[in-house]
C-alpha cells in the first residue's frame, strides 16, 4: 500500500512559475508625479512590458503593500481607483525576436472631483 502522505514531486507544479510580474516605479510606468485626473473621468496609460509577458488579455495591476493613491496637495486618500488593465502582445514571434515589447494598458478611474496625485509605484501581474 502506498503512503498517501508522501510528496510526489512529479505531480507537483509551482503556480508562480507561470506568473509574469513587473514592478512599475512611478517614474517608469507607475503613476507619475504629478498626475492629474479630471473629475468623474478615466485616465488611460500605456507602457512597455517586460518580454516575460506573453499573449493578449487581462492583467492585474495593484499597489505595493502599504501604498495608496494620495492627493499631492493634501497627502490625503483620493477617489481614484485602478480600473481595468490588459496586455497587448499581438506582435507574434517575429516581434519578440526583433525587440518589440508587448504593452500594458491600465486605467485610473476618478469618481469625484479633479485630483492631482503623488507619484505611486504599481505592480503588474499576468497569471
Amino acid at each position: 500500500m502506498a503512503n498517501n502522505a508522501q510528496f510526489n514531486k512529479s505531480n507537483w507544479t509551482n503556480g508562480m512559475e507561470t506568473c509574469a510580474k513587473q514592478y512599475l516605479p512611478s517614474a517608469k510606468g507607475g503613476i507619475a508625479n504629478p498626475t492629474t485626473v479630471a473629475s468623474n473621468s478615466v485616465l488611460t496609460t500605456t507602457i512597455n512590458a517586460a518580454f516575460k509577458f506573453k499573449g493578449n488579455g487581462p492583467l492585474d495591476i495593484s499597489l505595493p503593500f502599504g501604498q495608496q493613491v494620495l492627493n499631492s496637495s493634501t497627502a490625503a486618500a483620493t477617489t481614484i481607483s485602478i480600473g481595468e488593465s490588459w496586455l497587448s502582445g499581438a506582435i507574434g514571434a517575429t516581434g519578440y525576436a526583433s525587440g518589440v515589447h508587448p504593452t500594458i494598458t491600465y486605467k485610473l478611474v476618478n469618481s469625484g472631483v479633479a485630483q492631482t496625485l503623488i507619484g505611486c509605484d504599481l505592480i503588474a501581474s499576468q497569471f
